[in-house]
């Protein structure tokens, strides 16, 4: 008498593929027999919310190497403004240049994270949005004033054109 390996239930192996992924591995997928019963559909739903998982996880990842790429930037035109007046700075104004400068790059920042938290909350469904009329034409300026340095450091001229009246755009919540 040939004995194969153990029958597994379809029940066990969707538990069996979930302590796998507890440990770790998301690449793991229920197999699906072809009965189309309860346990078949359990299982091509188990595994759709895998797929659905490991793609969000991807995308985490993505955005987190975006942000770190983009903050480094700016960080990094603050150290080496204080790096070079420290060692070749003589006079106040040199120092006060510094500290504008310095300024200037750590607003940018806190505009980028808190518009990174901004869009948090908002994929959470954590902020609700509220009715308000907003200039659009700022938001472009701002947007551009926000990536110049970012497009300079690359060699690239960024320009806006914008109508001398602004317009405006109404969120409502």
């Amino acid at each position: 008498m040939v004995h194969g390996p153990p029958r597994v239930s379809g029940v066990e192996a969707v538990t069996r593929t979930a302590q796998k992924i507890s440990g770790g591995t998301l690449e793991e997928r229920v197999p699906v027999k072809t009965k189309g019963d309860e346990i078949d559909q359990l299982a091509i739903t188990f595994n759709q919310m895998l797929d659905r998982i490991q793609t969000l996880v991807t995308e985490i990842k993505e955005m987190s190497d975006n942000m770190a790429h983009d903050l480094r930037s700016p960080i990094t035109r603050i150290r080496g403004i204080a790096e070079v007046t420290l060692t070749t700075g003589k006079s106040l104004s040199e120092y006060e240049a510094m500290a504008a400068s310095t300024i200037e790059e750590c607003d940018r920042l806190l505009d980028m994270i808190n518009t990174m938290l901004m869009i948090s909350k908002a994929e959470a469904g954590v902020d609700h949005l509220t009715r308000e009329e907003i200039d659009l034409a700022g938001v472009v300026q701002e947007a551009c004033r926000l990536f110049e340095p970012t497009a300079e450091d690359k060699g690239i001229a960024l320009s806006c054109h914008l109508p001398d009246e602004s317009r405006f755009l109404e969120i409502r919540g």
